[in-house]
């Protein structure tokens, strides 16, 4: 601690142009100034640190909350998601039913005989073709 002495008196010398001593109350005053200093020090530290810690908590709370309402709005979310993706296969489904009924409409007995008598019809007029070309050609 004498350098720091030494070093103060050098200082107040180089500024002020005024010499002191080493046992001038000048540094009892300093010194009190300085431990005054240090227990206003400590006593904020104590207080940053609680107020460190009050914000730690708060933080922590504001988290959780935070996490229970996302989490809340995400499964709200998934249900609204899960509702409009059944409805669309509910209504897919219907209308596949009803594509399947218009097949089996158009595949049915009726349609069948139609479309056989049709094709019955067509073939003997070409095997009657067939003769007929047949008897002239020859």
């Amino acid at each position: 601690m004498p350098i720091e002495i030494q070093k103060l008196i050098g200082e107040v010398a180089a500024r002020n142009h005024c010499r002191i001593e080493d046992g001038d109350p000048i540094f009892a005053v300093s010194t009190i100034n300085r431990l005054m200093l240090d227990e206003v020090v400590e006593g904020l530290i104590v207080r940053v640190g609680a107020a460190i810690n009050a914000f730690e908590t708060s933080a922590r709370a504001v988290d959780a909350h935070a996490g229970k309402r996302l989490a809340e709005e995400i499964r709200t979310s998934i249900s609204a998601w899960k509702a409009a993706i059944a409805e669309d296969i509910n209504l897919a489904n219907v209308r596949s039913c009803e594509m399947i009924d218009r097949l089996n409409q158009a595949h049915s007995k009726p349609v069948r005989l139609r479309w056989g008598a049709l094709g019955l019809g067509a073939g003997l007029l070409l095997l009657l073709g067939g003769i007929v070309l047949g008897y002239y050609v020859r």
